[in-house]
């Protein structure tokens, strides 16, 4: 048997494998506003009026108004702010990045007629539609467990306690390797540990990456009446995280617990959208987004360093020889949504604009190919956790002359049903822009605001009136600049 003296782990821990991919399909299915500073700062509310690239994830029938050829290129400021309570203790944290929200460039072919079909349109670029980039820091007494105690959980299965090599290399075993727990000397491999309470503990998450979309769209104009658009979309996805997870008494720290988890992904789509106008001042807009087929690998890796011992442990098989980064490869399939929108255009100078989307977060699926990794309990996991939800845009644009100022707020209602912890986890956007134009050229500037609220637990517990659960509150901010040229 080990002798167990040390007081605390460092540690970077999702709940549960299931929970992992669970809270990762929810992660990559989620989209926001973004694309070109006009229709950022219009809140995203652009279904209905089209004419600008950012319209074009939400109705492609939106380049089918366009009039002539055009190239876009919207460099962005992004920063993520975190404020975090925990156990009576408030901290926060913030990130920055720099990044393309937007580059395009349609081709226009307009007719001389006057009816029938117009003009016809291809454009191809991507808009950015989620920025992953956040720093997250946690800290605070915990007097109920430790991470210590979710190991312990851990080591056991529906039998019994597991033997040691049994022990899941990246989590349990480095926790038994570390000295963290450890089994009794009776003979019966049951686990114990003797990590003090009350603990201090402290959990940094370091994330970046995003999804952006690649577009390749074709739209028309029909009778300056109908106005149509498909498109076919090609994503990218990108999220990286860091994670620490710190424990110590009387401020000395004897064991660290890192893991690392790397996520590419590529994605498929396609969208359908119409746009009619009954009337010079009114368009009403209709979309479909088919779900995306995202084929995604990730890698991760954890270490463990014990001060106690003085030496780092690394994930090992049950020859005891070092491990190289897990590797798993599955398919998300993320739920199709449905936009309805309508555009007011008022005497020349005023434009306002509505949008309504629909989309059920319950329909996510995950798939794969390896029979160890069968995905069923996380998928009965997301029927069971999430919902359908509506979000609901708005915006409005008021001419100056070449002048425009704009502003817009949408609301996103939150993916979890009424019985989860994170059931009013709802998301509020509030944006505001100005631009220049004339017939060739444009500038627009915008900035929008990202709120909202989650709690977020950082190792799972049996009692859940012990959970260690953490309040957050996140705000995402972009200054978004977009410069434009027509042809």
């Amino acid at each position: 048997m080990k002798k167990l003296y040390i007081t605390g782990i460092f540690c970077a821990l999702i709940s549960t494998i299931h929970a992992q991919y669970v809270g990762d399909a929810l992660r990559f299915s989620e989209s926001f506003n973004g694309g070109t500073a006009r229709s950022v700062s219009m809140g995203g509310a652009f279904g209905a009026l089209g004419g600008d690239f950012g319209a074009l994830s939400s109705n492609p029938a939106g380049l089918g108004v366009y009039r002539m050829s055009e190239f876009t290129l919207s460099p962005s400021f992004y920063k993520g702010d975190v404020t975090s309570r925990y156990f009576g203790t408030s901290s926060s944290d913030y990130k920055y990045d720099f990044n393309l929200n937007n580059l395009g460039v349609v081709f226009n072919n307009t007719s001389k007629k006057e009816s029938g079909l117009i003009s016809t349109s291809f454009a191809i670029g991507f808009n950015r539609l989620n920025n992953f980039n956040n720093y997250y820091l946690i800290q605070g007494q915990n007097e109920y467990n430790s991470i210590g105690d979710y190991f312990l959980d851990n080591a056991y299965d529906n039998i019994g306690p597991l033997n040691p090599d049994d022990l899941d290399p990246f989590y349990e075993r480095l926790a038994f390797d570390a000295y963290i727990i450890d089994t009794l000397s009776d003979g019966s491999g049951d686990y114990f540990t003797e990590v003090p309470l009350p603990i201090d503990q402290v959990k940094t998450l370091e994330t970046s990456g995003g999804v952006k979309e690649w577009s390749f769209s074709f739209g028309g104009n029909y009778n300056h009446t109908l106005f149509f658009g498909a498109t076919f979309g090609l994503r990218k996805l990108r999220y990286e995280e860091i994670a620490h997870h710190k424990e110590y008494d009387n401020s000395d720290m004897w064991v660290d617990y890192g893991q690392t988890l790397d996520v590419r992904g590529t994605g498929y789509n396609f969208k359908l959208g119409v746009i009619y106008k009954p009337i010079q001042m009114l368009r009403i807009g209709l979309a479909y987004h088919s779900p995306t087929a995202y084929y995604i690998e990730e890698e991760y890796y954890s270490t463990m360093q014990s001060i106690y011992v003085n030496y780092t442990v690394y994930p090992t098989d049950y020859y005891g020889d070092k491990l190289d980064v897990g590797i798993n490869e599955y398919k998300l399939i993320t739920p199709f949504k449905l936009v309805a929108s309508a555009g007011l255009v008022l005497m020349d100078n005023l434009i306002l604009s509505a949008e309504y989307e629909f989309t059920d977060y319950s329909t996510m699926r995950l798939r794969s190919r390896d029979i160890e990794n069968d995905f069923t309990n996380a998928n009965n996991e997301i029927r069971s956790a999430y919902q359908a939800t509506s979000n609901i845009k708005g915006g409005a644009e008021f001419r100056l002359g070449n002048i425009s100022l704009r502003a817009g707020m949408g609301y996103y209602g939150s993916p979890y049903k009424s019985d989860q912890m994170n059931s009013n986890a709802d998301y509020m956007n509030y944006n505001a822009g100005i631009g220049f134009r004339d017939k060739k050229v444009f500038l627009d500037l915008a900035y929008s605001y990202l709120a909202y609220n989650e709690n977020y637990i950082l190792y799972d517990y049996d009692n859940i009136n012990e959970v260690p659960k953490a309040n957050l509150d996140i705000s995402k901010q972009k200054i978004i600049a977009t410069v434009g040229f027509r042809f």
